[in-house]
């Protein structure tokens, strides 16, 4: 990396060397780092990262917001819901062309169980 660059890695832990980067901090080559990530989670409290005043590090929960958890649940089920409908997602990259069980089938059977089980406990 240039000198005087930041590192920021929200990827993966694995992706970064860090006694590598420790030092490439320590020399003042990297001016700094932000890791959401590191290689081995959760962090240990003797992480020599956590001593390098330059590098911040957080728990790898960024993702975990009560805000980010309801958008997620609600967009996979307009997904599932319009998938069920025969709607395929703009976002789907690798759906299998002979699938072992349709995924359609399983989402329809899974509404009418839903459903009896609901009419049922009213």
């Amino acid at each position: 990396m240039k000198k005087n660059s930041v590192l920021i890695n929200v990827a993966r832990g694995t992706l970064v060397d860090e006694p590598a980067l420790l030092a490439a901090v320590k020399s003042g080559h990297l001016y700094g780092a932000g890791l959401d990530v590191v290689k081995d989670e959760p962090v240990s409290e003797g992480n020599p990262l956590l001593m390098e005043p330059r590098i911040f590090v957080t728990p790898h929960i960024a993702g975990s917001t009560d805000l980010m958890l309801d958008g997620t649940a609600r967009y996979l089920g307009e997904v599932l819901a319009r998938y069920r409908d025969g709607v395929q997602s703009e976002g789907i990259v690798n759906e299998p062309t002979n699938p072992r069980v349709p995924l359609r089938e399983l989402l329809t059977e899974s509404v009418s169980r839903n459903k009896a089980l609901e009419s049922t406990a009213a």
